[in-house]
């Protein structure tokens, strides 16, 4: 199972901290309310960081991130998703060419929305086993075969009758593209100054009203 974690610290914290040491009453705790608040906001938006470059249902992408909260004494905050790699089924992809002839070319998958980042199937068995898969193609398989319907499927090794479907990207690999990671980066480093902000103000009216 893959997995991608991705951490707002960095230099973003720093100056965040440096702001709110100036101000009086519970700097900390402010930033580590600000923190939680831009962890939400960034599992919130990578989904959608996503489905600008990879033609996926934004909900799958979204339904199991974690957000690992910030906590006295461990001023930092994890945003993270596992997964295992989708179906080839569920990507965009070109057919195989010359089915049950030698010399054809394999299922080539299209993940990315402008056409770019094509993936061969023909990489080891997606569950880890030792045997390669042979080129992926597209079939219907009656389910006296084991097969769970149509779709991408690849022979294990030379055995013609043991078969398993292909698989493409992993949500979490999709994360890590670095267009995709990228832009995700940059909401984060936003959202965390817009809840420093937030807090700088909440601490300033606070200490207006001590004083009056």
């Amino acid at each position: 199972m893959d997995e991608i974690t991705l951490n707002i610290a960095g230099d973003g914290l720093e100056e965040a901290l440096e702001r709110l040491r100036h101000i009086k009453g519970g700097a900390e705790e402010a930033l580590m309310r600000a923190l939680n608040a831009a962890g939400s906001s960034v599992r919130n938006n990578a989904p959608k960081e996503v489905v600008k470059a990879f033609d996926v249902d934004k909900k799958l992408i979204g339904k199991r991130m974690y957000v690992a909260r910030a906590k006295p004494g461990n001023l930092s905050v994890t945003v993270g998703r596992r997964g295992r790699r989708w179906l080839a089924k569920w990507f965009a992809h070109d057919p195989n060419t010359m089915p049950r002839k030698r010399g054809g070319k394999a299922v080539f998958l299209r993940p990315r929305r402008d056409g770019t980042g094509g993936r061969h199937l023909d990489a080891h068995h997606p569950e880890g086993a030792k045997h390669p898969v042979s080129k992926a193609f597209l079939a219907d398989l009656p389910s006296d075969r084991g097969s769970r319907g149509s779709g991408i499927y690849a022979r294990i090794g030379p055995y013609r009758n043991r078969l398993t479907h292909a698989r493409g990207l992993s949500v979490p690999e999709m994360l890590s593209e670095p267009d995709v990671r990228s832009a995700v980066g940059r909401g984060a480093e936003y959202a965390l100054q817009v809840a420093v902000d937030k807090e700088i103000q909440k601490l300033l009216a606070e200490s207006r009203g001590e004083g009056i």
